[in-house]
């Protein structure tokens, strides 16, 4: 059958439409592949990495802005930003060994780094290294003679090398032009300390801490003026202050804690305590702290209700587990520390706290006279040196249940010669599987 004209024509029109569709789906498709292309370049992948890192590191979560830093590094190993960023996380982890390496790399990649020249010249300074901290002073001030910082880096190396007038005239220079600036005036307050004006060095603190608060090292400096004045009741205000600034900093409480003991204000200082025990949730010497106040306060009976109190709202924490049983075992309330003792040797997916509780079961059955039952089910004897209350009776015990002795190679070949079963002689350093249980020695 043949076609009119006129279908010709409309099927000729309708390939054309289809051919443009065709068209237009290939041209979105390739523009789409090439988008995904520079976006999945190298360059692109260590950007977005750098500014991960970045974003990060500004929100605290310092092992992600690691890892991230690291990535763009796997791609381009000298990509300076990267590197300042691993610099950075560095510090505030108070690596400062690593912080250094990466600051030396940052410097030979871009000797006109002026930041990474200073924070370098500071570490030198740190490490008694005065000659190489003034040349870093003297390279980043020949690139940006009126950057604060580095003029504050060289007016603290002249400090050091005691040449305090051209220090104090450099560090007001640094503080005119950063009104800020801690290292500037902590050089000036120290230099006025030096001389015995802890005034004058106050002064210069509270100036700087007036434009910004949040320097803690101003802080801890003004703290140490004021004891130097014997102002007592201002040092407790000052270590308020301090806590108000950076309240979810454990050790700065713990400064206090200190302080208010010695003056016996007891109250207050369980107070910041508890703070202390609430920022640390997964230690356990801010608890016992709490409990030492506690008996300070109360005696046993306030001390063991706080213990009490803690242990039940923590039963998550398996080391404050152990030191409250560790506690009543003390009280001599075995049923209580065995009751917890056998919870935490039923933790079957965590062999290192079923062994510890195993070992403090038998060790509370020896102490009740127990012998028995505290043996029973021991698959190895450890010794782990010679003296008299720890190898007494081992050969004894070894050979009345069978159960093997490992120690360091001397002390197990002669309780073996002394009737022990023989088990795997260790030395320092090495590593025996017993089970699924590693037992190494230590120095």
């Amino acid at each position: 059958m043949f076609s009119t004209p006129s279908s010709s024509a409309n099927r000729f029109a309708t390939s054309r439409k289809c051919s443009a569709k065709n068209f237009m789906r290939a041209a979105l498709v390739g523009c789409c592949l090439a988008a995904l292309a520079a976006c999945s370049s190298p360059e692109q992948k260590v950007a977005k990495y750098t500014k991960s890192g970045e974003e990060y590191l500004e929100e605290g979560r310092l092992p992600r802005a690691s890892i991230q830093f690291q990535n763009a590094l796997k791609i381009d190993e000298e990509h300076v930003p990267a590197l300042v960023g691993l610099a950075k996380v560095a510090e505030l982890r108070q690596n400062y060994k690593q912080m250094f390496a990466a600051l030396q790399r940052v410097v030979r990649l871009d000797p006109e780094n002026v930041g990474a020249l200073v924070q370098l010249g500071k570490l030198y300074l740190v490490g008694s290294d005065e000659t190489q901290a003034l040349e870093n002073a003297d390279k980043a001030l020949a690139l940006q003679p009126e950057y604060p910082d580095a003029v504050a880096l060289k007016a603290a190396v002249l400090l050091k090398l005691e040449d305090n007038v051209q220090a104090v005239e450099l560090a007001k220079k640094a503080l005119a032009l950063d009104p800020a600036n801690a290292e500037a005036v902590t050089v000036l307050a120290t230099e006025r300390s030096r001389a015995k004006d802890y005034e004058g060095a106050i002064g210069y603190l509270d100036g700087a801490l007036s434009v910004n608060s949040k320097q803690a090292v101003l802080h801890l400096l003004r703290l140490q003026m004021l004891k130097n004045l014997g102002r007592d009741d201002e040092v407790l205000e000052g270590h308020l202050r301090l806590i108000n600034e950076f309240p979810e900093n454990a050790g700065y409480r713990r400064v206090y804690v200190g302080t208010l003991l010695k003056a016996k204000r007891l109250d207050e200082a369980r107070e910041q305590l508890v703070d202390v025990a609430k920022l640390l949730p997964k230690e356990v010497d801010p608890v016992l702290d709490v409990i030492r106040v506690d008996y300070r306060i109360g005696g046993d009976e306030k001390a063991a209700a706080t213990f009490k109190q803690y242990a039940e709202e923590r039963s998550d924490n398996v080391d404050l587990q152990f030191a409250y049983a560790g506690y009543l075992r003390q009280q001599g309330d075995y049923e209580g520390s065995g009751a917890i003792y056998s919870v935490l040797a039923d933790e079957k997916d965590k062999p290192d706290v079923v062994l510890r509780a195993r070992n403090e079961i038998a060790g509370q059955l020896l102490v009740e006279g127990k012998k028995d039952e505290a043996v029973a089910g021991a698959t190895q004897i450890l010794v782990t040196h010679g003296h008299f209350d720890h190898t007494q009776d081992v050969a004894e015990l070894s050979k009345a249940t069978g159960v093997p002795v490992s120690g360091i190679y001397e002390l197990s070949s002669y309780l073996v010669s002394q009737g022990s079963v023989e088990g795997n002689a260790m030395n320092r350093g090495g590593t025996v599987m017993f089970g699924n249980v590693g037992i190494s020695l230590v120095p």
